[in-house]
């Protein structure tokens, strides 16, 4: 399912163009039946047309207006695939319609259609390994049998260039599928670690918003900071301190799926972890509170990098996500002034975030802007407090 993540407003920018593209190269059909046909065939053919362009636009308008989540985003790619497919195929009805008759003409409009529709599915559906090749298969295994049927030594000829056609555009498809799976790897994970990246952890922490905006269920979100690793960079140099995160990393994601939770690298030596969903507040809290402390304990095991016995700890940041009108940035801001707050106790230790804790936060922060300007004011003073020694 996240394998798509990147997928889903790519093909849903394709559908009205594929509709565009259709409607109007299917009026062309109108045109020519009305000059060798009874335009029959034509009405009916472009009707069923129409009905599925309708069905396409219905399913561009749903991922347009409602706000899905994953799930729902999968099903819905799911349909469309089925769309596609029906209106790739569609065209293959009046290929053979128009190579039943005996007017040549309408051969060759039938054979030039079904190969430039064969080459816009192979361009549209290049993020869609599967269906593109049976897409390809269907539409260019009519042309092949036709041409056989010709019986002439030229028509056995375009029959194996239409084979070597299918076998080039196939070879395209699976490129640039293979380019677009390189390119969603590379803008969703982090490099050194290979989990997912910023960009990756924001899109599924709104993801898992918008599911508990319909369950109303609650998640944890975890946000982990290494304590002292960059005193590790400056003394040990960072290829050392890379292959330290890297073990790390291997760590929280072993734990991370033992939980069914997902683990992403913010940057540096931040990394965060988003929870399952769990029926209750008071569930939450505990699943949250044992997941951490397995995790602050995991990572303060010691690591044994080249010659090096290494120790580090960790300071945790904990938030619950129970409030579906909030953004992910402002989960994320309550999970690192949990952090900090365990930083500033000493490190290595777990903090939940809480109202009276962000009520302190605001209140130093209030506290340094009035002392900012209070400076540039001249409204501080200086007075002096006489002691006095009784003896």
């Amino acid at each position: 399912m996240l394998d798509n993540m990147h997928f889903y407003d790519f093909m849903h920018k394709q559908i009205l163009v594929v509709i565009a593209l259709f409607i109007v190269t299917g009026m062309g059909y109108l045109y020519i039946g009305s000059f060798y046909s009874s335009l029959v065939p034509e009405l009916l053919w472009f009707s069923m047309v129409f009905a599925l362009s309708f069905w396409g636009y219905r399913l561009h308008r749903v991922f347009l207006v409602n706000d899905l989540n994953m799930e729902q985003k999968e099903q819905w790619l799911g349909q469309l695939r089925y769309f596609l497919f029906s209106y790739f195929s569609v065209w293959t009805i009046m290929f053979f319609i128009y190579t039943s008759r005996s007017d040549i003409d309408l051969h060759y409009v039938a054979i030039a259609t079904q190969l430039g529709v064969t080459v816009v599915s192979a361009t549209i559906l290049a993020s869609q390994k599967k269906l593109a090749v049976f897409t390809l298969v269907t539409l260019m295994l009519p042309l092949t049998i036709y041409f056989i049927f010709v019986g002439e030594f030229y028509s056995y000829l375009l029959a194996f260039f239409t084979i070597v056609l299918s076998g080039v555009l196939l070879y395209a498809a699976h490129n640039t599928f293979n380019y677009l799976i390189k390119s969603q790897y590379q803008a969703y994970h982090d490099d050194l670690t290979k989990l997912g990246n910023r960009r990756y952890f924001i899109e599924l922490l709104n993801d898992a918003m918008k599911s508990q905006k319909q369950d109303h269920q609650y998640i944890y979100l975890l946000l982990i900071d290494l304590d002292h690793f960059k005193t590790i960079n400056d003394t040990l140099g960072h290829d050392i301190g890379d292959m330290l995160l890297r073990q790390a990393a291997t760590r929280m994601l072993t734990l991370s799926k033992a939980h069914q939770n997902f683990v992403s690298r913010l940057g540096g030596d931040e990394f965060c972890i988003l929870s399952t969903t769990y029926a209750t507040e008071k569930e939450c809290l505990e699943y949250a509170s044992q997941f951490a402390e397995e995790l602050l304990a995991l990572i303060r095991e010691s690591y044994h990098i080249e010659e090096h016995a290494l120790y580090i700890s960790a300071s945790i940041g904990v938030s619950i996500i129970s409030d579906s009108k909030m953004d992910a940035s402002n989960f994320i801001k309550e999970a690192d002034i949990a952090m900090y707050e365990a930083k500033g106790k000493g490190r290595n230790g777990i903090i939940f975030f809480n109202q009276k804790l962000a009520k302190q936060v605001e209140w130093k922060l209030e506290i340094e802007r009035l002392l900012h300007f209070s400076l540039q004011n001249n409204e501080i003073s200086l007075t002096y407090q006489p002691q006095y020694n009784t003896e």
